[in-house]
């Protein structure tokens, strides 16, 4: 369709003023896919107005809207669009979003996209299997890039544990968690121990320096493991602790203590 001037200008104040979701409904109802050379033209210009639109298309999109969904693919295949990091960034927040991991893909595969890290976390997020072959490509012992280790660790796929086992041995403790994260994750109960066991990791504090420990990240690991609720409680890692007390005995929480420290796994314990 030829590009009406006055609806470019009428979309750009209404994406400028932060209230475009009406205007751009109208405009692709109206046109279907000849509505994107508009609202393209609209938001062209302004970080803001591309970010807002961004926005809007992506919510269209959860709502079943192929148009919006065509036009944030065509989005996440521009490495210049202004709005693309927040984009990659926000597929994690939304499980619908599993249907943008074909355009998250290719910039996951490409360690040199500015966006990498971004398109990694969030198809981690959203678990999805056709990410991990290119996930565990990028994969290199105790090396492997933080992103790709979190990454993988939801998607509970068991050759991973290639991966979580040698990262044991990672000086970070965040590593450390994660892999303990990953292994439990693909049924390892030594790991499961493990991370009963870091739910007393305390902080780190002195006058010149704050080191946290890793009792939040484990008790968020463990919830997500037995499916219990963590976010948005008022002390999760108490929750966490007092759920562990009753169904992991202390003999248990020892002898994954002693198998982890001797480099043993084990799926089951008699």
């Amino acid at each position: 369709m030829a590009i009406d001037q006055a609806a470019v200008k009428a979309m750009k104040t209404a994406l400028g003023a932060g209230d475009g979701a009406a205007a751009v409904a109208a405009a692709i109802e109206a046109h279907g896919e000849g509505a994107a050379p508009l609202l393209r033209r609209a938001a062209k210009g302004s970080k803001a107005r591309e970010e807002a639109l961004a926005d809007l298309l992506l919510a269209r999109g959860d709502a079943g809207c192929a148009v919006s969904d065509a036009m944030v693919g065509g989005l996440l295949g521009d490495a210049a669009h202004p709005a693309r990091s927040g984009v990659a960034q926000k597929c994690a927040f939304d499980p619908r979003r599993i249907r943008l991991a074909p355009a998250l893909r290719p910039i996951a595969a490409d360690r040199s996209d500015p966006d990498w890290s971004f398109a990694v976390m969030s198809l981690g997020a959203l678990r999805d299997p056709g990410a991990l072959d290119l996930l565990m490509e990028q994969t290199c012992g105790v090396e492997t890039p933080f992103p790709v280790l979190a990454a993988l660790v939801p998607l509970r796929a068991p050759e991973a544990a290639l991966l979580f086992e040698p990262m044991l041995a990672h000086p970070e403790p965040r590593y450390r968690t994660y892999a303990l994260w990953g292994l439990a994750g693909v049924g390892y109960e030594t790991a499961v121990g493990g991370l009963v066991a870091l739910l007393e990791d305390p902080d780190m504090r002195s006058a010149q320096s704050f080191a946290p420990g890793q009792a939040r990240r484990a008790a968020q690991a463990l919830a997500d493991l037995f499916d219990w609720p963590f976010e948005a409680r008022p002390d999760p890692v108490a929750e966490i602790r007092a759920r562990c007390r009753e169904r992991f005995s202390a003999a248990f929480v020892e002898a994954c203590a002693a198998d982890l420290g001797a480099g043993r796994l084990r799926l089951t314990y008699d």
